[in-house]
């Protein structure tokens, strides 16, 4: 019983670590394509870029790699999240064919990125 109690605590305290770590995203590795300004590997890219912010939580880091250029078309949106970074060691660009970018309800194309109810974003 004493063994079962301890074993108990211990994985209490191993699950409560767990969950403060923060992670960090490279986009890369999360299936975006960079050097490529093609309109499908834009949206690819916008699509991974949006999929990774919905996953952080505070703390984490999103990474662009140093010495790549990743294109994107508009769209680019985040909302409530708490403390979070995007860190720019490479490029990002946009496909300048504004057929291709993404519109809203009413016809108007969306922003490059759009950031709502953020508390604590940083940019490096």
């Amino acid at each position: 019983l004493h063994n079962m109690f301890l074993f108990s605590i211990v994985s209490i305290v191993l699950l409560s670590f767990q969950t403060n770590f923060a992670v960090i995203f490279d986009i890369e590795n999360e299936g975006a394509v960079p050097a490529s300004d093609s309109v499908t590997t834009c949206e690819l890219n916008t699509a991974v870029f949006n999929k990774t912010l919905s996953k952080m939580a505070s703390g984490d880091t999103l990474v662009i790699p140093h010495g790549k250029v990743f294109w994107f078309v508009g769209g680019i949106y985040a909302e409530q999240k708490n403390n979070i970074t995007i860190q720019i060691d490479g490029s990002i660009s946009y496909s300048d064919d504004r057929k291709a970018w993404p519109r809203d309800a009413n016809n108007r194309v969306k922003e490059c990125m759009l950031f709502d109810s953020i508390d604590g974003l940083t940019l490096t």
